[in-house]
């Protein structure tokens, strides 16, 4: 075997470039080993070299008339390529600045040549023409990218209270006012319009809207505009902070991943984990309210609202938009007391998804945030679900735990994003999870029980014959004996 010596891995990577583009000028190529890595608005120099000896692969940046063109990922001559090595340059190139648009990956003998956002391989005959195409692509790309950034920046701008019909609406997809918009976001809107990136159109209120096409992509920067706002008040007043991360992230359609994603940033941006905004939205749980005296609006599948109307006494009749009886009052329950709702979900909505990433303030596992997360908020008597259109929500079977509530069933308990979040942690760490059951024992919470019930309930028949060993012990000496005495306890 051949093994290329680093000192001339520069040359060798040049020369397999040229290889792969016979049509191109070979001087127009350079081949760099160092380079930059951006995470948040930091940049941080790279040896793409630096494992070549130890393990057999380097990272160089292919450049073309000195425009990034391509990562190229070299594997050793002994090494077969393999998709995982598309999907590691892949994930290399997302935190490239900038960003190329191509991927290479070769061991000296196959030489794949790939586009970082499909996969799709480059003809062998790509000449100058399909290269300037790709180059144009990336930077209509980048604009496209940029114009979403100012309608996000100008929706958490907008301080005017919506219609309840438009914030219905909001509260099932993307919607922004135009009249929101400031010269440079209107004129962002226009572009993204003439593109099919958004649409615009006349809500039934009679607000002209804009809607998005591409949701993920407006979801994105609305989450990084939203860091950069906690941010500034992170400096002005930090104490605030966590408040404006919930109320604007309840402001809008799938605000709960909105606002764990703005937190992700935020920790890259300021290079630290935000654990002064987590602590408190941990310690800002559902509160119960009652119904009395409010009047509620339901939207009917064909898209009308109903207004509904509650008095002190539990009644509940027909009202208007501004909360007027219509109708005579009649009772909607059997002992005549007002009913009760859950409201301030989205704290925990947001540290729910949050609880995915894994996180410390600390060296040991007792500094785990992402466990403290599962440990506080898995106490929660309802299911920590989004509500929304009900003709787009697939019904989820609820298992009542009495006195302590309820939580979603075993068959369903993963579309919770704390139980999902949960049984990622028992799949890949449960080698070293002793710490969280001691805890699960302490907190003595029905709710968490079930929820982590639950989660081994979903590892049953795993291919891991081992995890699925441990999770059958767990359940016989931990879960199942302290699931039925905090059930006694219900009982009594």
């Amino acid at each position: 075997m051949n093994v290329i010596p680093e000192a001339q891995l520069q040359a060798y990577v040049l020369g397999l470039t040229r290889e792969a583009f016979p049509h191109l000028p070979p001087e127009s190529f350079r081949i760099e080993k160092h380079f930059k890595l951006q995470f948040g608005h930091n940049l941080h120099d790279h040896d793409g070299t630096l494992y070549w000896e130890a393990q057999g692969r380097a990272d160089l940046l292919v450049f073309q008339n000195e425009r990034p063109l391509a990562l190229f990922e070299l594997k050793r001559e002994d090494k077969i390529l393999q998709e995982k090595d598309f999907r590691q340059g892949q994930s290399y190139t997302a935190a490239l600045f900038p960003r190329p648009p191509l991927i290479i990956v070769s061991n000296g003998h196959d030489t794949w040549v790939r586009q970082v956002d499909d996969g799709a391989e480059l003809p062998k005959c790509a000449d100058a023409a399909v290269i300037k195409k790709i180059f144009e692509n990336v930077d209509a790309l980048h604009n496209v990218v940029r114009q979403h950034r100012l309608l996000a920046r100008d929706a958490l701008a907008d301080e005017q209270t919506p219609d309840p019909e438009l914030a219905l609406a909001s509260a099932n997809a993307f919607v922004i006012r135009r009249d929101a918009l400031t010269a440079s976001g209107e004129d962002a809107a226009v572009k993204l319009e003439a593109q099919a990136w958004v649409s615009f159109y006349r809500h039934p209120t009679g607000e002209d809207v804009v809607g998005f096409r591409v949701p993920e992509l407006f979801m994105s920067e609305l989450a990084h505009q939203l860091a950069d706002l906690v941010n500034t008040q992170i400096e002005a007043d930090p104490d605030e902070a966590w408040l404006v991360l919930a109320s604007q992230a309840q402001r809008f359609f799938l605000g709960d991943i909105v606002g764990a994603q703005a937190l992700f940033d935020l920790g890259k941006k300021r290079s630290s984990l935000p654990v002064s905004l987590i602590e408190p939205l941990m310690n800002d749980p559902p509160t119960v309210e009652s119904i009395a005296g409010k009047t509620i609006g339901l939207q009917q599948p064909d898209g009308t609202i109903l207004n509904l109307r509650f008095n002190a006494e539990g009644g509940v009749a027909l009202a208007d938009a501004e909360g007027n009886a219509l109708s005579e009052y009649s009772a909607c329950s059997e002992d005549d007391a007002p009913g009760t709702m859950y409201g301030n979900m989205i704290s925990w909505m947001i540290v729910s998804q949050f609880a995915r990433v894994r996180s410390t303030s600390g060296t040991t596992i007792e500094h785990r945030l992402d466990l403290q997360i599962m440990l506080c908020v898995g106490r929660a008597e309802i299911p920590l679900m989004r509500g929304g259109d009900f003709a787009n929500l697939r019904p989820h079977s609820i298992q009542g735990l009495g006195k302590a509530g309820s939580t979603l069933s075993a068959a369903h308990a993963l579309a919770e994003p704390l139980t999902s979040a949960i049984h990622k942690l028992f799949h890949e760490e449960w080698r070293n999870l002793d710490f969280f059951f001691e805890e699960v024992v302490r907190v003595n919470s029905l709710p968490l029980t079930c929820r982590v019930h639950h989660a081994f309930h979903m590892l049953q028949g795993s291919v891991d014959p081992d995890l699925e060993e441990w999770a059958a012990e767990k359940m016989a000496s931990v879960v199942q004996p302290l699931m039925r005495e905090q059930l006694e306890e219900q009982t009594v």
